[in-house]
């Protein structure tokens, strides 16, 4: 199948020059001679790489650029400015602020134009494909353990509760090799669920039992066994690529856990965890108080064990330092009222 192309321009001989020019090197071409054109062809034909002046009727190029940017269904497809705006303003405008994947200016080489856009377009279908294997890597794993856990599940009903109790012996046990796998703390699923168990017991809460609540603490990162050793381990910065492919752990979580009616209770927690207070969490981008109360509550716990504890990168904080961040982050990750309460417990010494 040939690779698609959308070119976006007002000028018409352009568009008629650059058809012919793709379409001779194998191209299927899609055109639009204006943004809000070339808008309704991003969306109907789904290019593979979208080519677009900058200077045309409403919206221009820089502002259709930043519509596509802010549609997840859209933003990942490769964006071209093919623009006789020469100035480095606009060069710098294009590419860092409107994030376009290359700035062509006009008059330009038909043969370098050619060779820049399947370049673009073969980096993208690579990339692609690499995020592609690694979620279907990430997703076998966590079908393979769950088939394990599934196959161990199947025991008399008579044993019904010695079989709960193995089974979360088991998860225990895999939540413990996650954490010396990420190199966290010892023991801190342990410390973080009793913590939030007694945090919870201060709220006077009726819909959730303490249980659930220290069961889902306790398994918060489990999914984490589904991300790959060369992303989880990675040392120095993430790509935008790896950090999508972290961010679905509270996804691989809840495929594990939802597998067992007993567990159904404290998936909160492993699911919503990474929610924040302002919305711009994952893995929903949940706000306020469409975020569960448990996984509110653990949210402040899970930070404040990690501020307070040596890392294998750095030392503890103090409490006073971890105070202040908590502080800060306050009506952002956390919400205030719960702050409050938590900052009444380490008032009292009890953590």
């Amino acid at each position: 199948m040939s690779n698609s192309i959308l070119v976006i321009d007002d000028d018409p001989n352009l568009l008629i020059g650059l058809k012919l020019l793709f379409e001779k090197s194998g191209f299927t071409v899609f055109s639009a001679n204006c943004g809000s054109q070339g808008l309704e062809q991003i969306y109907h034909q789904n290019p593979d790489l979208v080519l677009c002046d900058v200077m045309m009727p409403s919206p221009n190029g820089f502002t259709l650029k930043k519509i596509v940017n802010t549609d997840p269904h859209i933003r990942n497809i490769p964006f071209v400015f093919l623009t006789a705006r020469n100035a480095k303003t606009d060069m710098m405008d294009g590419l860092e602020n409107h994030q376009a994947d290359d700035y062509i200016v006009k008059p330009f080489d038909p043969d370098v134009l050619l060779a820049r856009i399947r370049n673009i377009i073969r980096r993208n279908k690579f990339n692609l494909a690499r995020t592609q294997e690694k979620e279907f890597e990430a997703r076998s794993r966590i079908e393979a353990l769950s088939k394990e856990l599934e196959t161990a599940s199947q025991l008399n009903s008579n044993l019904e509760e010695a079989q709960e109790h193995q089974l979360i012996s088991s998860l225990k046990g895999l939540s413990k090799a996650q954490e010396l796998r990420d190199k966290e703390t010892s023991n801190h699923c342990e410390r973080v669920a009793k913590l939030a168990a007694l945090f919870a017991s201060q709220l006077a809460l009726t819909d959730i039992k303490l249980d659930d609540i220290y069961l889902g603490a306790y398994f918060h990162d489990i999914g984490k066994i589904g991300i790959p050793d060369n992303i989880l381990l990675k040392k120095g910065p993430l790509t935008d690529e790896e950090k999508k492919v972290i961010q679905q752990h509270p996804l691989y979580a809840y495929d594990l856990l939802s597998n067992f009616d007993f567990l159904r209770a404290a998936i909160n927690i492993p699911l919503y965890h990474h929610e924040r207070w302002d919305g711009s969490g994952y893995p929903h981008g949940l706000k306020g108080t469409d975020i569960p109360i448990d996984a509110r509550l653990f949210s402040i716990v899970d930070v404040w064990d990690a501020l307070t504890s040596d890392r294998a990168y750095r030392p503890a904080m103090s409490k006073d330092e971890a105070i202040a961040y908590l502080h800060t982050e306050t009506g952002k990750s956390f919400q205030p009222e719960l702050v409050e309460i938590f900052m009444e417990l380490i008032a009292k010494g009890v953590v």
